[in-house]
């Protein structure tokens, strides 16, 4: 994430010039003449078991208005859905998008089919005839495209929805707690199959139970709910970050600013990598402070600094949904705040940006903001809803619930257009992903991961390379690194992550010589500190005896343990093998199951492929084909090979359904063409039992989908 915040003051596009409406996905919005011009889109995020962003629930804003039928919005509102769904936005992430049941019919949803949208149904106070509603789910369902219903009670009522759904939300502010846990046992018992999700969760408290319940997702204001905090302390670092915020503003001298600077070796050597970084350009390697802030200038270092402190909280599960849903809304009034007479783009975004950081550090508002020398609107607009920001700030944040009042009204009195609105919320919701997803992916290529081997094949297979630094913490370092001596001179300190990234340098002989006692003791020293990373790596070195004695399963299984508790996904998906298997810890196949659970949502495609087969087995536990289909059908779809193969046997042995020889075919294929040795004399088989127009159609679809993937390749083992 250090990345992704020097990219933020390099890589900004300008905000908009007019109140011309900004494309989205350089598509333009459908124009209808009968209404759809009032449309406003609203959203959600669903998080996972892991606090984490999985994907976003779309409504129209004449959803929250019973008796609504705008035939003219529904068109508008599934055109929306579909330029979200051909462009990047998504990603990985699920479009969840909430129907009137009369839309069931729409044929625009049959385009849908296949992409990352789940249609969620709802039905009306007056009955349907759900026989043929039943019917066209289980036709779309064939189809490729995912339905749901937007009340899970609804199953209870007439199971054969329950039946022809995939998964449904039980909302839980409309539910007591009694009534709650009997509602979800009802439909574990009449539909196992049925994936169940959480929405209206306000507070931390609801989530709890509702993950206790095995709920798989959550939509509601948990995540950014604000408590008592006015008992809480604020970290020294995060005080000292607060004033020089203010040197800065109130334009200090340079030789100030670097003293303050100088008494966070963390900052001072945060500051380097930053001047170092390639978003700033230096033409040469920068080693002073004084160079660094002319390099960087005043105000680029100022905006820096405040995004700085929104990764300065106390680590969190949550804080990557937090920090995303900050951007959106920093993006969002920037990009509107034409619409404020004499409003500055680059305050609008500030202020958007900041309206979680009393979350994110969990503080007091005012005693975080008062002291700090923020532009003259931004504080009144955080702090007591006044100025000429503040109405901007409310409709940002009413985008972000079901109040369609809200938004209407707001709209009205700032004179933005809803349809207008809704390209907005698309245009910051893709910027804000396309940010988070470049700094992923930096995380991602810096260490691959490793529980990469088959379950049954290797119980617990550590990686054979040297360990080397992750990225889950907010601010890893970035290439070009910063002078080793500062590197030394914060981990000599106390910093962890200069501690962890020292480790990885002894390990790889990164500009010190190679040397495996080094670097565990580094690692050890940032471990104890309780960062995640370097707890892993510290158990994956004890694990093959590299810096110790001799391999020690034990110790290997504590810190993988520490590491898994902070939600750290390789930690957690090694760990459910050590206890599948019984090495290091007594073998319990349910906490196994957990655990590579919870490493498969965060998207850790080996704890998908390992989950599934698990799942899959016929002795050991309870074998449950149909989630085993689902992950093998995550892994698969990630470029696994081994999951494409395992998902290929499935479907063409109809092991969780009717046997499908084309789908299994199609995987197959792609199983080969990524050097799976079985896959070949598996698709020679399947040929004998298929007619040549089925072999033909199959190769198509396979053919298909290794163009849309040819550049995410699997690149691991397997």
């Amino acid at each position: 994430m250090f990345t992704f915040f020097a990219q933020l003051l390099r890589q900004r596009a300008p905000a908009l010039p007019d109140r011309a409406a900004p494309p989205v996905n350089n598509k333009e919005a459908p124009q209808d003449d009968d209404g759809a011009d009032d449309l406003a889109v609203l959203r959600h995020a669903v998080l996972n078991r892991d606090k984490q962003i999985a994907g976003y629930a779309f409504f129209q804003a004449d959803d929250a208005n019973a008796g609504t039928d705008v035939p003219g919005h529904d068109r508008s509102f599934l055109k929306f859905v579909e330029s979200v769904v051909a462009g990047p936005m998504l990603g990985k992430r699920r479009a969840f998008i909430e129907v009137a049941a009369r839309l069931l019919f729409a044929p625009l949803l049959e385009q849908l089919a296949r992409t990352g949208v789940v249609v969620l149904l709802r039905f009306g106070a007056q009955g349907e005839d759900l026989a043929p509603l039943a019917e066209r789910m289980r036709t779309l369902r064939a189809a490729g495209l995912r339905v749901g219903l937007a009340d899970a009670r609804v199953a209870l009522a007439h199971p054969e929805l329950g039946h022809a759904a995939s998964l449904g939300f039980v909302p839980v502010d409309q539910i007591s707690p009694p009534d709650l846990l009997q509602a979800v046992r009802q439909l574990h018992s009449l539909h196992p199959h049925l994936q169940l999700f959480a929405s209206g969760v306000h507070h931390h408290e609801e989530f709890e139970v509702c993950r206790r319940l095995k709920m798989q997702g959550f939509a509601g204001s948990f995540a950014s709910h604000r408590r008592d905090w006015s008992n809480n302390t604020i970290d020294p670092g995060t005080v000292r970050l607060c004033k020089l915020v203010t040197s800065l503003r109130s334009g200090a001298e340079m030789d100030r600013i670097i003293a303050d600077i100088k008494l966070d070796p963390l900052l001072a050597y945060r500051v380097l990598a930053y001047a170092n970084s390639a978003a700033v350009g230096a033409q040469h390697k920068v080693q002073t402070l004084k160079d660094a802030i002319l390099l960087i200038g005043r105000e680029p270092l100022f905006r820096w600094l405040v995004l700085l402190l929104c990764a300065s909280a106390p680590t969190q599960s949550d804080d990557t949904a937090l920090i995303e849903n900050a951007l959106v809304r920093g993006r969002m009034m920037e990009l509107l705040a034409s619409y404020v007479p004499g409003a500055s783009p680059e305050d609008c975004f500030l202020t958007g940006v900041l309206s979680l950081l009393d979350v994110l550090l969990q503080q007091d508002a005012t005693a975080l903001f008062q002291p700090m020398d923020l532009p003259e609107a931004v504080k009144p607009a955080l702090l007591d809803d006044q100025g000429p920001y503040a109405s901007l700030l409310r409709l940002v944040q009413a985008c972000e619930r079901q109040s369609s009042e809200d938004v209407s009204a707001l709209c009205t009195a700032l004179g933005v257009a809803p349809r207008q609105l809704s390209q907005v919320q698309a245009d910051a919701l893709l910027w804000a992903r396309g940010q988070a997803a470049d700094d992923a992916q930096e995380a991602t290529f810096a260490v691959e991961p490793t529980v990469a081997q088959p379950l049954e094949t290797v119980p617990m297979p550590l990686a054979d390379t040297p360990p080397v630094q992750d990225a889950p913490d907010p601010l890893p370092t970035v290439a070009p690194a910063p002078a080793l001596q500062a590197v030394f001179d914060a981990a000599q300190g106390g910093e962890p992550q200069a501690q962890c990234d020292l480790g990885a340098r002894y390990a790889a002989g990164d500009g010190v010589a190679q040397d495996w006692a080094e670097s565990l003791a580094w690692y050890t020293r940032a471990a104890e500190q309780g960062y995640a990373n370097a707890q892993w790596n510290t158990a994956v070195m004890h694990a093959h005896g590299q810096g110790c004695a001799q391999v020690d399963a034990e110790q290997a299984f504590l810190w993988c343990q520490k590491a898994a508790d902070q939600g750290y996904a390789a930690a957690q998906a090694t760990l459910g093998l050590m206890y599948s298997s019984g090495q290091g810890a007594e073998k319990d196949l349910h906490k196994a199951l957990e655990l590579l659970e919870q490493a498969a949502l965060q998207g850790d495609v080996e704890a998908q492929y390992n989950l599934a087969a698990l799942q899959a087995r016929e002795s050991g536990g309870e074998q449950d084909l149909q989630q085993a289909l689902v992950w093998f059908s995550r892994a698969a779809e990630q470029g696994l090979p081994a999951a494409q193969e395992r998902l290929g046997l499935m479907l063409a042995m109809g092991q969780a359904g009717a046997p499908d020889l084309v789908e299994a075919y199609k995987w197959f294929f792609i199983a080969h063409a990524g050097q799976h040795p079985q896959a070949e004399a598996n698709m020679a088989h399947s040929r004998t039992l298929m007619q040549p127009d089925q072999v033909q159609e199959a190769e198509q679809r396979a053919a298909h989908w290794l163009q849309e993937h040819a550049a995410t390749a699997y690149s691991g083992t397997n």
